[in-house]
């Protein structure tokens, strides 16, 4: 049998972990002396002085104030968080108060392994403190008027931006009606008192009330003034609306409007304008205005007249005589500096008939006493043509005693047979003033009796003794004079 082979002795190690353990045991120990040593005199601490407390909103106190105690720092390293209500708002705020590491305890932290780290921060460093803040809003909002009386009509709706100038508040505030409606209507007419209020989240309330004054409803129409009846030459340009205004109690800018809109003036014509006013509730009025285009017109004092005759004027003539049929009225007019008859001297007042003819004439002779039909006689009396006369009121005899006195008090209305009627005292003054021959233009003008107007009648009493003498006479013996 063979014989083993011995092993070869591996030469004894001296074991190295126990001073490995040794040396890590007491790393550790100094370090958890050094700890110690940290927590036990240079740990940063605060306290807080109480852990509830209760601010009003926009007056919420510092924060340290509410810091009763801070050891191993400053206030400067004092670090604040909030939760819950925001600042600026009411409610329940959380304020957690820490103070920040140092940059010596960061770098001796930052020596342990990074699971180590949590639990000794918060082993070596201060503890964090909380301290509940109640927010409450205990003041009213304010609310600022619009100044002075709003205006009304009744049945308007109003809205509180109407009355209210503006409504403060740190948590912001609604305005609304007393009744908490957003809208108001006005019933009744007269001082009305409107009262609002402004309410804030918190409930705090602030009442106002505004005045107003509220007026009837409108009725009115507008007032349209203006239009005047016109008379213009052709040819002169016109706009209908110029110098036509229309006013209203209410409304300070009713419409106006104007049908038709223009009128053309190249030749003579006669139009009617309807005007219509409109005020801002729908009250309407309307006015009619006449404009008439005339081929000539005579403008006296402002106003212009049509003229139907020739006014070129006439050697030895200076008067021409215009006897309006329509308004009973004769008016005599004299030569201007260009010669023309444009100058109005004397309004009479006539009578006409029906067989008083229109047209121009050239008078013929004349008569102190005239018989006339219907066995009267008349004063004065000069020929227009044929047997159409000026003449006195008719006598019955051609004695100044005798008048027709019924038919004087008819001057100024139609009731001739055909000649043109005057008073005494208007037919001698053609009589004296007018030479033979004098011309004079019989017409028909609804618009004017002419520009010196109708003369105002004379009437006489018919019981009155003296009622067989024309009151105008001059005669010496008209007992009218005495």
């Amino acid at each position: 049998m063979a014989k083993k082979r011995p092993r070869p002795r591996t030469p004894k190690r001296r074991p190295l972990l126990l001073p490995a353990l040794l040396i890590i045991g007491a790393l550790l120990l100094l370090l958890f002396a050094e700890a110690s040593f940290w927590r036990v005199f240079m740990k940063p601490s605060l306290k807080l002085a109480v852990t509830e407390a209760t601010a009003e909103l926009g007056k919420e106190p510092n924060l340290l104030s509410f810091v009763s105690e801070i050891r191993h720092a400053d206030t400067a390293s004092l670090v604040t968080e909030r939760s819950g209500a925001p600042e600026g708002t009411p409610g329940d705020a959380v304020i957690t108060y820490s103070v920040a590491q140092s940059e010596g305890f960061s770098k001796f932290i930052s020596l342990f392994p990074k699971r180590w780290r949590p639990f000794l921060i918060t082993f070596l460093w201060t503890d964090s403190e909380k301290l509940t803040l109640h927010v409450v809003d205990t003041i009213p909002p304010t609310l600022t008027l619009k100044e002075g009386v709003y205006q009304a009509v009744a049945g308007d709706i109003v809205y509180t931006k109407d009355f209210v100038e503006q409504a403060d508040d740190l948590d912001g505030a609604e305005v609304h009606f007393s009744d908490g409606s957003d809208i108001f209507v006005f019933t009744k007419s007269g001082d009305v008192t409107v009262s609002l209020v402004a309410k804030d989240p918190s409930g705090n309330r602030t009442y106002a009330d505004a005045s107003a004054y509220v007026q009837p409803p409108d009725e009115t129409a507008p007032v349209i003034s203006g239009t005047e009846d016109v008379l213009i030459a052709c040819g002169t340009p016109f706009d209908v609306l110029a110098g036509v205004t229309v006013s209203d109690d209410r409304d300070s800018a009713p419409a106006l409007t104007a049908s038709p809109a223009s009128i053309g003036t190249d030749y003579p014509g006669s139009y009617t304008i309807l005007y219509t006013a409109v005020d801002g509730d729908g009250n309407q009025s309307s006015a009619l205005r006449n404009v008439t285009v005339a081929e000539h017109v005579l403008t006296w004092n402002g106003k212009g007249y049509i003229i139907h005759w020739d006014t070129a004027g006439i050697a030895g003539q200076p008067y021409f005589v215009a006897v309006n049929r329509v308004h009973n009225t004769v008016t005599v007019y004299e030569q201007d500096d260009e010669g023309r008859y444009t100058i109005p001297v004397k309004a009479m007042l006539c009578s006409v008939g029906d067989s008083t003819p229109a047209g121009y004439y050239r008078t013929e002779e004349r008569h102190r006493w005239k018989e006339l039909f219907g066995d009267c006689y008349g004063q004065y009396a000069i020929r227009i043509t044929g047997h159409i006369l000026f003449h006195s009121v008719p006598y019955w005899e051609p004695d100044p005693s005798t008048l027709e006195y019924e038919e004087f008090n008819l001057l100024g209305t139609s009731a001739s047979m055909g000649c043109v009627r005057l008073s005494t005292a208007d037919e001698k003054w053609l009589y004296d003033n007018c030479p033979e021959g004098f011309r004079c233009c019989i017409y028909d003008e609804e618009t004017s009796p002419g520009p010196l107007g109708k003369p105002e009648a004379v009437i006489i009493d018919t019981s009155d003794a003296r009622r067989g003498w024309d009151p105008t006479d001059p005669d010496e013996n008209n007992p009218w004079h005495y």
